[in-house]
């Protein structure tokens, strides 16, 4: 009988923590919604190379496993991006 409350506990927990991740994220992209590669490079500082901004864009996405329109130019690697 503990074991099976203990499972139980457990599955609520884990789906409480699944609705709440679920929520964060959508309101993460009300904030920060995908942006057109176009839209990146407009917010990169003038005189930023299209081509280089874009390919570490790419870079930044393939290693980090985020779509590249979820990547913007103002995020910081540790706090926004989670890679420490």
């Amino acid at each position: 009988m503990l074991l099976i409350l203990v499972f139980t506990g457990v599955a609520i927990l884990c789906t409480l923590g699944w609705y709440l991740d679920a929520r964060q994220r959508a309101e993460f992209r009300k904030k920060f919604p995908p942006l057109t590669d176009e839209e990146f490079v407009e917010r990169c500082g003038s005189g930023t190379d299209r081509d280089v901004a874009l390919k570490v864009r790419n870079i930044i996405s393939a290693q980090l496993g985020i779509p590249a329109p979820e990547i913007y130019p103002e995020y910081r690697f540790v706090d926004d991006l989670h890679a420490d």
